[in-house]
């Protein structure tokens, strides 16, 4: 092993990066013009109400990573880039990209099925508890990424508990552009991509190709993808216009998995791998068609069709003794979704309406084949809902929404034995379990602005969320949809055009949550619904701050207590404090340098439920990273250190086996733009 870097201390490496030489003084003009493009208030975002509304006007906590925000970024996927954010914890038990996930205000081991993540609009999650493949999106093809905290049932229906992150790929409205990338980093990581995007004459497009590969910084942890996507427009008459995407994701990975607390605090332990043979590959093909129609007073109607098909092949527990076919499970999923929206503008009794209503309807076909389990697990999904959400002014500078769904969801769920039949496997049906799920849910909320750059909100919305096929699958129980309440209230602030700061406040109650744990009288672990009410309540705090014109500052705090009510245990993996604090520092024209610093607090081990004294607690860890780009025409060069104090930790951990994530690693590339 190569002697390890001798750390830095990280007040140091603060003082240097916040320094601010009198050099870069200059006018408030010039303040202004720059500071603002960086702040979220005057930002557009189309996830809170399906339809474009700035930030200001939004009754909850939204959050708008833009292409700029991604370009100074230390992060190199999709997860970190989001973990940065207030009210964000990234989860990960790779250590690459792929699994990695994201976490909305304490969902916990669930986040993946309480956290709506779209892509364009469509809903990246999986019928199990996989969660959504952020891996499958290159982070060279995102525009801008939208988050939207807190309950979001009436537009988005089942899981939008946690809250919604929307990824916007490019549209390709502007002039012909081309875009290369190519980098290399630690552990043999080498990333190429391509893109092009523009608008001729009434038609648009976007293309992309992207490829990666890594080592991995464990054994047994190698990640190669390869991603391609293509997205056409055209408008057919002055008030009809079309267009159809297509996206193309396929990958193959280690599957490390944990190693002993007495491994996880060695440097050179921590990297082995106790499964050293088993694999993964997956394929993901996501595509649709969409219209929209301008009616001008009489409002826009929009459709769209959206397709996915994911098939994942994967062995867990490699035996030597058994062929690689009689070991390898395989996962197939198709998905159909429509959805149909109409906005409309009006003016009744004297106040100004905007009013978004529709459909939608997903249909899903899940089965799971464990061959090394002889079962097979088969699921259908089919589920619809209407949903009405009406925004409109008060006199005395308020704005008030309203807004509701019904919706109903229809599972069939069975699990078959594979038996042998004279001198050939056979399957073995299992009982067919139907049920239906009806759900509503409800929101209000209130925003008031008055003096100008300041901005309150306050709101109360419902969620719901209903069983996957994993949790259908391993319960003892008839499980039942779970439901939730949402409470939220805030402000935004813009002060001297060269700070901003937000802050919210949330309480969130959850009924009947769906979690897979230990049944407190058999000790047997299974999916159930809590039988306590889980109550998280929280704070989120954003500032952002230009000192002079090329000194960028932004910080956020988190914090969450996810709880029992009754017992007062804590909800496992969810750390109570997290905090940000980044600069970016333009010390020439051509050369800027940019600092992440972020700590995640102590958390729960993710088995410990009752009383959170069974296993120890994760510690809490800091990281901190760097990146320096320097532009030249249109070439650009990077250079970075990720987790530059080499922090030994870790996210998760069950019954005190530790997923590592990696220590100190380097990249460096160049962007070149025509």
């Amino acid at each position: 092993m190569t002697k390890a870097i001798p750390k830095i201390p990280l007040l140091a490496i603060l003082m240097i990066l916040l320094f601010r030489p009198p050099l870069f003084a200059q006018s408030a003009e010039k303040k202004n013009e720059e500071a603002r493009p960086r702040f979220e208030l005057p930002e557009m975002v189309v996830t809170a109400q399906r339809e474009k509304t700035e930030v200001k006007e939004q009754p909850r906590s939204v959050t708008v990573i833009t292409q700029e925000d991604i370009a100074a970024s230390p992060a190199e996927n999709v997860a970190d880039l989001m973990g940065r954010e207030a009210g964000v914890t990234v989860r990960s038990v790779t250590g690459t990209e792929k699994g990695a996930g994201i976490d909305l205000r304490g969902m916990g081991d669930t986040y993946g099925s309480n956290v709506a993540v779209l892509v364009d609009g469509f809903r990246l999650n999986p019928s199990d508890m996989s969660g959504p493949d952020l891996s499958s999106v290159a982070l060279s093809d995102i525009e801008r990424i939208e988050i939207l905290r807190g309950g979001a049932s009436v537009l988005y229906g089942d899981g939008a508990v946690g809250g919604v992150v929307n990824i916007i790929t490019r549209t390709g409205d502007k002039k012909p552009s081309a875009k290369l990338n190519a980098s290399y980093g630690s552990f043999g990581e080498t990333s190429l991509s391509a893109s092009s995007s523009g608008a001729v004459r009434g038609l648009t497009y976007a293309a992309g190709a992207s490829g990666y590969d890594t080592d991995g910084y464990r054994q047994n942890s190698a990640l190669v993808k390869r991603d391609g996507s293509l997205r056409l427009g055209y408008t057919l008459f002055e008030h009809l216009s079309v267009s159809a995407f297509g996206a193309a994701h396929n990958d193959q990975y280690g599957l490390p998995g944990p190693v002993p607390l007495a491994y996880e605090t060695d440097p050179d332990l921590r990297r082995l791998s106790r499964w050293p043979r088993d694999n993964g590959a997956s394929q993901d093909q996501r595509g649709g068609l969409s219209a929209e129609y301008d009616a001008g007073k009489y409002g826009r109607l929009s459709l769209v069709r959206g397709y996915r098909n994911r098939t994942n092949q994967y062995i867990l527990g490699y035996s030597p003794l058994l062929p690689v076919s009689a070991q390898t499970d395989f996962i197939n999923e198709d998905t159909r979704t429509l959805s149909c929206v109409y906005r409309l503008d009006y003016r009744l009794f004297s106040l100004d309406h905007r009013l978004v209503c529709g459909a939608d309807s997903y249909d899903a076909g899940y089965v799971r084949t464990e061959i090394s389990k002889a079962e097979r697990t088969n699921l259908k999904l089919s589920s619809l809902g209407f949903f009405a959400e009406n925004r409109f002014g008060l006199p005395g500078a308020f704005k008030f929404t309203l807004g509701g769904r019904t919706h109903r969801t229809r599972v069939l769920f069975r699990e078959d034995q594979n038996r042998a039949a004279a001198s050939a496997p056979a399957w073995l049906n299992g009982p067919v379990t139907d049920a239906t799920w009806d759900n509503t849910a409800f929101e209000a909320g209130l925003t008031w602005e008055k003096i100008t750059g300041l901005t309150l909100f306050g709101g109360y919305s419902e969620s719901f969320r209903t069983p996957n096929a994993d949790e259908l699958a391993f319960s003892s129980q008839k499980l039942k949809p779970q439901t939730g309440e949402h409470w939220e209230a805030g402000g935004r602030v813009q002060a001297w055009t060269a700070a901003e700061i937000s802050a919210t406040a949330f309480l969130t109650r959850i009924q009947d949550e769906l979690y897979y744990g230990e049944d407190p009288v058999t000790g047997i672990p299974e999916n159930r619904n809590f039988e306590n009410t889980t109550r998280r309540t929280g704070v989120e705090v954003v500032a952002k701050y230009y000192p002079v014109d090329p000194l960028f500052l932004h910080a956020s705090y988190t914090y969450i207590r996810a709880e029992f009510e009754g017992s007062g245990a804590l909800v496992p993996l969810v750390p109570q404090h997290k905090a940000d604090l980044g600069a970016e520092w333009q010390v020439l024209e051509p050369l800027t340098l940019s600092a992440d610093l972020q700590y995640v607090g102590s958390r729960p081990d993710g088995n410990d439920f009752e009383g959170n004294n069974r296993y120890p607690e994760l510690p809490s860890y800091a990281t901190l990273d760097l990146k320096a780009t320097y532009a030249w025409k249109e070439l650009r060069f990077f250079t970075g250190l990720n987790n530059l104090t080499d922090e030994q930790y870790s996210i998760v951990a069950y019954s005190e086996s530790f997923y590592p994530m990696p220590g100190r690693t380097y990249y460096c590339g160049m962007t070149a733009e025509f």
